[in-house]
C-alpha cells in the first residue's frame, strides 16, 4: 500500500497539530517508506518558504508535484485541508486508489458555499465528529466516515511541574484555578467565561480564572483581554477587589512543554465556544485528569460524554465566525446559555473538592478509554481499514 499525506502541518495550530498526529497515526500502520508526506502551511505569517504556502490554484499545481516514481501511483491520497484548496487528480492513483478529503469545521452547515460541490467529488470523505457526518449525510454526500483526531497520549501524560510565582503567576495552595487555552477570536467567546466567572464567583477571591490566548501581538491582545474583563465588570455591577487580581493573562506565545506546565497548574478547562471541530487543549486537559467545562454539541460530543465532564446547555444562533468568507445564513452555530456555564463551573468546584470514590473511578475509565480509542495505533488502524474497506 502506498499512500500520499498532505497536511497543513507548519501553521502552528490545532488544526496543524491534528495533521501531524493523524500522518503519524498512519505512519504507524504501513511501512515508512510507502508513506509519502507533504506539509503544507496555509497561513501566510508563517515563515517556511521551501514549502507551499499560496491560493488554491498555486495548490493544484503543488498537488502535481507530489507524485514519487517510487512510490505512485497511490492506494490512496489523503488531502487534510479546506475544500477550497482540495484538487481530485487520478493521474495520481491507481486504478481502483482513493482521492480522500479530511474535511474539518466548527460549525454546521455550508449549503449555499461552493465547498459542497468541491467536497462531493472526492472518493472519500473523513470528518473528526459525528455532528459533521450527520450534516454531510444530509447534503447526501456519499461515502462519509468518522476518523476522530488522535494523540501521542505518552507525551501528554509525561509530569510537568506547574506554573508558580517565579512564572509571575501569584497563585495560592488553596486557590482552585480555572484555566482556558484559546486564540482571540469572537467564536472562542472569551467574554462568555468572564461574565459566567464573575456572577458565579465574584466574591470568592480563592476561585481564579488563567486565560492563554493568542491572536496578534502580547501587548495588544493583553489590552483587548483587559477591556474584556473591564467591560463585564462594569456590565454586571461589580467593582474589582484591588486585594485580589483573580483574572490572569498570558499573551505570549508558549512551547509545547510550558503549555503542558500551564496543564498542570489549573484544575478545570473551561470553554465556551460557539463551535469546535474537536476543541484539543480542553482534550489534553481531561487525558491529564482536569475537569473540563464544555459545550454540549459539535466536536465536544466526541470525547466529553455526559456521565464525565460538566457540559453547558445551548442553543443555535448564527453568525458566531465568518470563517474563511464563506459566512452565510445557512450556517449554524452553538450559543452556550451563561446560567448553565455558571451551574457547571460551580458543580466543578464542588466535585473537585467534594467527589466520592466511585465518582472518581467513573472518570479515571472515562479516561483510560479516551486514551485507547484516540491513540495514533487505534485510529491508524481505522484509517488502514477505511483505505482497504467501505
Amino acid at each position: 500500500m502506498s499512500v500520499l499525506f498532505i497536511g497543513n502541518s507548519l501553521d502552528n495550530t490545532g488544526w496543524s497539530d491534528a495533521s501531524v498526529n493523524l500522518s503519524l497515526a498512519l505512519a504507524k500502520t504501513i511501512s515508512p517508506e510507502k508513506l509519502v508526506y507533504r506539509p503544507l502551511k496555509l497561513n501566510q505569517a508563517v515563515p517556511s518558504p521551501e514549502d507551499f504556502c499560496g491560493s488554491p490554484e498555486d495548490y493544484h499545481d503543488f498537488i502535481k508535484l507530489t507524485h514519487e516514481p517510487s512510490c505512485g501511483p497511490y492506494d490512496a491520497v489523503i488531502q487534510h485541508v479546506l475544500p477550497d484548496y482540495a484538487v481530485y487528480d487520478r493521474s495520481v492513483l491507481k486504478p481502483h486508489g482513493k482521492s480522500i478529503l479530511y474535511y474539518v469545521s466548527e460549525c454546521k452547515g455550508f449549503a449555499g458555499t461552493d465547498w459542497l460541490a468541491k467536497i462531493r467529488v472526492h472518493d472519500k470523505i473523513w470528518v473528526p465528529n459525528k455532528q459533521m457526518f450527520d450534516d454531510l449525510i444530509a447534503h447526501n454526500i456519499k461515502g462519509v466516515r468518522i476518523v476522530p483526531h488522535c494523540f501521542d497520549m505518552e507525551e501528554i501524560k509525561k509530569p510537568r511541574a506547574a506554573l508558580n510565582q517565579e512564572s509571575g503567576m501569584p497563585f495560592r495552595k488553596d486557590d482552585f484555578i480555572f484555566y482556558t487555552i484559546c486564540e482571540l477570536s469572537r467564536r472562542k467567546n472569551i467574554a462568555g467565561i468572564l461574565k459566567a466567572f464573575f456572577a458565579e464567583f465574584h466574591s470568592e477571591p480563592n476561585i481564579r480564572l488563567l486565560i492563554k490566548a493568542h491572536g496578534g501581538k502580547p501587548q495588544e491582545t493583553q489590552k483587548h483581554l483587559e477591556e474584556l474583563t473591564k467591560t463585564a465588570q462594569v456590565n454586571m455591577r461589580i467593582l474589582p477587589n484591588p486585594c485580589y487580581p483573580r483574572v490572569h493573562f498570558i499573551t505570549d506565545r508558549l512551547s509545547r512543554e510550558q503549555l503542558h506546565s500551564l496543564h498542570a497548574t489549573g484544575h478545570c478547562f473551561v470553554t465556551a465556544s460557539y463551535g469546535e471541530a474537536w476543541s484539543i487543549e480542553a482534550f489534553k486537559a481531561m487525558i491529564l485528569g482536569k475537569e473540563v467545562v464544555t459545550p454540549h454539541s459539535s466536536g465536544f460530543t466526541e470525547w466529553n460524554l455526559p456521565s464525565r465532564g460538566f457540559r453547558v446547555l445551548e442553543e443555535p444562533c448564527f453568525g458566531a465566525d465568518a470563517p474563511f468568507g464563506i459566512q452565510n445564513s445557512n450556517q449554524t452555530w452553538w450559543r452556550p446559555d451563561l446560567q448553565s456555564l455558571q451551574t457547571q463551573m460551580r458543580r466543578a468546584v464542588e466535585f473537585v473538592s467534594s467527589s466520592t470514590m466511585v465518582a472518581k473511578m467513573q472518570r479515571v475509565k472515562h479516561r483510560q478509554w479516551a486514551e485507547k480509542a484516540f491513540s495514533r495505533e487505534t485510529v491508524g488502524q481505522t484509517m488502514k481499514r477505511l483505505i482497504y474497506g467501505s
